[in-house]
């Protein structure tokens, strides 16, 4: 539905540029970022800025004496000859540049402003006051109901925890255990494309790899979507998150030893440079050169540019320890100094530099334990089913560290109900074997996803769906070991109808191979109803057969 508010006036329209000028002059968070020429060639939309945002506001101009009289009323002075138009849709935002535009336009005519929603007649001065009561209360509304991924707000998300412990504190975007040695541990609140979204990095970093690095090279993201900050459950999901899946794990990591031992020995996982170099290096200042020597034979065994890589570190194995340990005595300096960490930075000595006695007294970070910590809320979070043919219902799928939990349960009811309306939810069940089934509803009736994840083995099946013909088509299935990085993926591919099959657990084995007429039954058939599960398991775990994969255990 458009609305439309209208300026009646006399005279010429003032240019584009004049009318910026007015809003900014009136305090209205506006501007034309193409402010030229006159009002009277202007036609259709105007682009506008509020504040950081980009929207805008359909302009019309009337001369014709016949329209002007449309516009009329009781009290309008006749010799206001002249009207301009301001049409927008429902975008609050839209409504706002129309109105501070209108009132601002009234203002530089000397015209008056006809609101037509209410059929109501303004003076400027009334137009300028009702658009930043508007804009007020628009803004205040947003507040309350746009919360989004800004510090300020990661402040107040985080506010029940910083108030129980003064161990842990937010920098920036950071949230830190504290007192800081030789690691920073914690987590990053870290921004995404949508801005209500966040991306929730755990990681470790070494001070001593110096301020340029991220430390992300050392962690890894969180699966699942539910970071969404409107979602109802966001803030309490946030901070159960940070007790079992960041704090429980970094808090455990208290020494250089300790962190080199815990990243992964599997170099396609953290591939980057620095990842492997920061091992060799934390594994020396550790007091723990041969595990550091073993590391490097290790890599240099894979040929290529791990061998060029190797050389590097054996000759930094050659020197002098007091050298290196002054070295990285200077990067953490220059760490703590650049992320903003003086002031709770302890700058303690290497473990190589004391005695083993002494390592965990003067050298090692503090141990942290999340207790105590605001309690979970009920109804937040439950573990899946474990009797075969149990079926349960859920809003979202929450990956944890030590395995799946259903984010926020619902019953049958509920669950059916969101399937009616489009609304994403997730069925579990365990199948026979000790195999946990997923079926994921998203949202829009345009996909489902079906995953197996067996004790050893686990696999992903897209289903892609047609509301207007009724039927599915399954577009590519992803299978791997559990607890392993390598994987194995298979897609079909309409364009030119084949499979493609990239098996990473060899390198990376591409085959293309045509679709057998025998698999054409597998690959299209009817949109299953509401809690069906039968007939997609089939399909897929036929297909991982066919396609060579084998069984889901």
């Amino acid at each position: 539905m458009a609305m439309e508010t209208h300026v009646l006036f006399r005279g010429k329209l003032p240019s584009v540029a004049a009318l910026g000028r007015a809003m900014k002059e009136l305090g209205f968070p506006l501007s034309i970022p193409d402010a030229t020429g006159s009002l009277e060639q202007q036609s259709g939309v105007i682009p506008m800025r509020l504040r950081r945002e980009e929207t805008g506001v359909e302009f019309q101009y009337w001369t014709d004496p016949g329209d002007v009289a449309v516009l009329r009323r009781e009290g309008i002075d006749p010799s206001l000859d002249r009207a301009a138009s301001f049409r927008w849709t429902g975008d609050e935002n839209e409504m706002l540049a129309g109105l501070c535009a209108a009132a601002a336009l009234a203002r530089l005519t000397d015209g008056v402003v006809l609101e037509e929603m209410e059929d109501k007649l303004l003076s400027a001065d009334q137009a300028i006051a009702m658009a930043r009561e508007t804009l007020k209360s628009v803004v205040r509304e947003k507040r309350t109901r746009e919360p989004g991924t800004r510090p300020a707000d990661i402040k107040r998300y985080l506010k029940p925890i910083l108030q129980q412990r003064s161990d842990l504190v937010l920098v920036d975007r950071y949230f830190l255990i504290r007192p800081v040695r030789h690691l920073m541990r914690g987590v990053l609140l870290d921004r995404t494309s949508d801005k209500h979204s966040f991306r929730i990095w755990r990681f470790t970093k070494p001070l001593f790899t110096g301020p340029e690095a991220g430390g992300l090279e050392f962690g890894d993201y969180l699966r699942g979507s539910g970071w969404q900050v409107w979602q109802p459950y966001f803030q309490g999901l946030l901070i159960d998150t940070l007790a079992e899946d960041i704090f429980a794990q970094v808090g455990k990591v208290t020494t250089l030893s300790e962190f080199a031992a815990s990243l992964s020995d599997d170099p396609w996982l953290g591939g980057t440079e620095l990842f492997h170099t920061g091992r060799v290096a934390a594994f020396v200042l550790g007091g723990e050169r041969e595990q550091a020597a073993e590391y490097i034979r290790a890599m240099e065994r894979k040929g290529g540019y791990w061998k060029r890589w190797a050389e590097a570190q054996w000759q930094f194995l050659d020197r002098d320890v007091a050298e290196i340990c002054a070295e990285f005595h200077a990067k953490e300096a220059e760490t703590a100094a650049a992320w903003k960490l003086t002031h709770i930075w302890e700058p303690a000595p290497f473990p190589v530099e004391v005695p083993a006695a002494e390592c965990m007294s003067r050298s090692a970070d503090p141990p942290f334990v999340a207790t105590p910590w605001p309690a979970r809320p009920p109804g937040l979070v439950e573990k899946p089913p474990h009797l075969p043919g149990e079926v349960r219902f859920a809003q979202d799928v929450l990956y944890r560290y030590d395995g799946m939990m259903m984010l926020v349960p619902l019953t049958p009811t509920e669950a059916e109900e969101r399937h009616r309306d489009f609304k994403p939810y997730v069925l579990f069940t365990r199948l026979a074997a000790d195999v946990l089934l997923l079926l994921q509803y998203w949202s829009g009736g345009g996909s489902r996803v079906v995953s197996l994840e067996g004790p050893s083995r686990w696999a992903r099946a897209f289903f892609r769906e047609d509301c207007d013909s009724g039927l599915f088509h399954l577009e590519f299935l992803r299978c791997g070991a559990a607890g392993g990085s390598k994987t194995w993926y298979w897609r079909h591919d309409r364009g030119d109808d084949c499979y493609r099959i990239h098996d990473y657990r060899n390198e990376e084995e591409v085959s293309r191979l045509p679709v057998p007429d025998a698999d054409r039954e597998l690959l299209t058939g009817p949109i299953p109803a509401f809690g069906e599960l039968d007939d997609l398991v089939g399909r897929v775990r036929a297909m991982l057969q066919r396609a060579g994969y084998g069984e889901i255990t």
